[in-house]
């Protein structure tokens, strides 16, 4: 969403790095392969494939197509309140975090 210049209210953005920080945690814990878990290069990689994105597609259709406007209303619904409550509560289950529903 910054890439994008849009911005989380700090309550959002707060849950935002509250829940990364324990999903992380979970992947790594609970991969079952090495491939699997996030590495301390992960957010470089994330940001090398957007350029490479950015390059090939341009700004208007990863900013402002509809896979962009669906990604952000997925993510500010899961950093209300109730669903950080409902994330948190399923992480106290370890499982593979490849396998089943998401979330």
């Amino acid at each position: 969403m910054a890439f994008c210049g849009e911005r989380m209210d700090d309550a959002s953005q707060a849950a935002f790095v509250d829940l990364r920080s324990v999903l992380k945690k979970f992947i790594n814990e609970n991969a079952r392969y090495d491939a699997s878990r996030i590495g301390p290069d992960y957010d470089e990689k994330t940001q090398e494939r957007l350029q490479e994105t950015l390059r090939r597609f341009g700004r208007a259709k990863l900013c402002w197509g509809a896979a962009f406007w669906f990604a952000k209303s997925v993510l500010q619904g899961s950093l209300t309140p109730e669903s950080v409550v409902k994330i948190r509560k399923r992480l106290e289950s370890p499982s593979d975090p490849m396998k089943g529903d998401c979330l």
